[in-house]
């Protein structure tokens, strides 16, 4: 079938996280756009990155920069993947959506962790349908899938906001969620996600040698051994917490992740860049404490004689045994060497709690503009 018309979708990005989803919806928009769409219009899509939509709290200024991109590029649609996150009476904005100006964005993180890919496509669709088909109908679902989570009521429903604009006659449309406990949640989670906590345990390969080092020099005397078979689980449960948690806190101290109170952020956007945070490194440890785990379980088995140990302790000797020496060794080794830690690539550990990143990003934006000053004035 000839294709008579044609339409410009521009994706725009903020760096990092959401940019890998660019390259991605160009290549899967046009096939899906001409099934649910029409098939006669050859669909145009590309995408570019723009650090302005990953700094600013301010969803008009994300609007804009989508608009002035939209205007460059002579697209005719122009939508923003945004990792950062906005609010409506308290609850997670999922999508704005600019009828007149033909623009929309997304926050990512608010669609939570899985299945991400088809929630931004699904979204993505909606936002097409709504702003190319003068009979689309809001309600109707995107897909069948879709339109059976409907029928089951799906726990997070998205909620559809008409904003009225008394003068142009046709407002911008929100999508938020109902149940605010169940998207805040959903949010954090996104956003841990967005995060990328597997970036920075490479960084924590250093730390994991010298906590084994120590731990296994502790392993070959009897006070290990004695330690761990008079610890009840509720200690050793006690010990761990407290090692993880003593972990998390000094990172957070020695890097200076923590969000401190200042006049361009509001209090409840800090509580969740700082929760995040926590839950960020909190992944991580506690993924450091398996793999050290894992390591402890090797060595003691490796390193401690049965024989010997049975003349140092009260009780059987087996696998239970080894595997309790192994979580006391630990569980201290984590406690001890959880001072003096620092990540090696502090660069690497910035980007991953979401207020350096948008600091990192501002510089860039600033750089940015200065370089366009100087070959302006030149």
């Amino acid at each position: 079938m000839q294709q008579s018309k044609a339409k410009s979708i521009g994706i725009v990005t903020a760096p990092g996280y959401t940019d890998h989803f660019g390259d991605l919806l160009t290549k899967e928009l046009p096939d899906l756009l001409a099934n649910a769409i029409d098939s006669e219009i050859r669909w145009d899509v590309e995408y570019l990155v723009d650090p302005l939509t990953g700094v600013t709290e301010d969803s008009e200024k994300i609007k804009k920069a989508t608009y002035s991109e939209m205007k460059e590029k002579d697209w005719d649609i122009a939508i923003c993947l945004t990792d950062l996150p906005f609010f409506h009476n308290k609850s997670p904005i999922v999508m704005e959506m600019d009828r007149v100006n033909n623009i929309a964005w997304v926050s990512v993180p608010s669609l939570g962790i899985f299945p991400l890919k088809r929630r931004i496509i699904s979204f993505i669709m909606r936002i097409l349908k709504d702003l190319t088909d003068p009979s689309y109908d809001s309600e109707e679902p995107i897909s069948k899938e879709s339109g059976k989570r409907k029928k089951l009521k799906s726990l997070s429903p998205f909620q559809r906001l008409e904003m009225e604009d008394k003068e142009n006659g046709n407002g911008n449309v929100l999508y938020t969620y109902k149940p605010k406990i169940i998207g805040n949640t959903r949010l954090i989670l996104g956003m841990l996600r967005a995060n990328q906590p597997w970036v920075i345990f490479p960084h924590f390969l250093k730390i994991v040698v010298v906590a084994f080092t120590t731990g296994c020099f502790a392993l070959v005397f009897p006070t290990m051994w004695k330690l761990s078979s008079h610890y009840n689980t509720g200690r050793m449960l006690l010990i761990t917490f407290l090692a993880i948690g003593l972990m998390v806190t000094w990172i957070i101290l020695i890097h200076k992740l923590w969000e401190k109170p200042h006049k361009g952020r509001s209090k409840s956007l800090r509580i969740i860049y700082n929760v995040t945070t926590v839950f960020t490194l909190l992944l991580t440890v506690i993924f450091y404490y398996i793999i050290l785990y894992i390591c402890f379980i090797f060595a003691s088995i490796t390193l401690i004689p049965s024989e010997l140990l049975q003349t140092e302790i009260s009780g059987k000797v087996d696998l239970l045994r080894y595997l309790s020496i192994a979580w006391t060794a630990t569980s201290i080794s984590t406690f001890i060497g959880a001072f003096g830690t620092t990540l090696e690539n502090e660069e690497a550990v910035l980007s991953t709690t979401y207020g350096n990143r948008q600091r990192q990003r501002y510089e860039k934006v600033k750089k940015m503009k200065r370089k366009q000053e100087d070959d302006e004035s030149s």
